[in-house]
């Protein structure tokens, strides 16, 4: 990831250091903060990809909130249809790892086994693995599909992260 981004700053590597009680989205904590230049609504990811954001900071630890929450939207797009959409989760599939990926049309032509990335926001870069399509389902309007995600990291067992503390495009708004 960081070959491919030249415009990303990391902060050192981060340990998971407390699972966030009672948080069936598997939030957590790790060992750096403000002090070590990490801001509230950074991205977080492993090698392999996205894991989600801070959203708590203190000045030697931050809590992150994994891309699994229902507090976390995040727009993505599959690799090779380019359907966009939006993670909006709900409890049942993550309980299980996965995500819900919403607002995609019916014809979108997004098949089981494409990659997602994420599309680029204010808070998420453009580009950054997220997961695969697992299922496809349809919607109860007959004019989108709800599709499930497995992530490509599993945040249940994460142990070692890293954030990116600045990336082209953070904080802007998008039009």
């Amino acid at each position: 990831i960081a070959s491919e981004n030249t415009d990303y700053q990391w902060s050192a590597p981060c340990k998971v250091t407390a699972r966030n009680a009672g948080d069936v989205f598997a939030g957590f904590t790790i060992n750096r903060g403000g002090q070590d230049g990490i801001e509230l609504y950074d991205p977080v990811f492993t090698s392999t990809g996205l894991i989600g954001l801070v959203t708590e900071i203190a000045p030697f630890y931050s809590k992150v909130t994994t891309l699994l929450s229902t507090d976390v939207d995040i727009g993505v797009v599959t690799a090779e249809s380019k359907a966009l959409g939006v993670i909006e989760n709900d409890i049942e599939y993550a309980e299980q790892g996965l995500c819900v990926m919403s607002y995609v049309g019916k014809d979108s032509g997004i098949k089981k086994g494409e990659a997602v990335v994420t599309s680029g926001s204010a808070f998420f870069p453009e580009g950054i693995l997220v997961g695969t399509v697992e299922e496809i389902i349809n919607d109860e309007n007959g004019l989108s599909v709800h599709v499930i995600i497995r992530p490509f990291e599993n945040v249940f067992d994460v142990t070692d992260v890293f954030v990116v503390t600045q990336f082209d495009g953070q904080g802007e708004l998008v039009d």
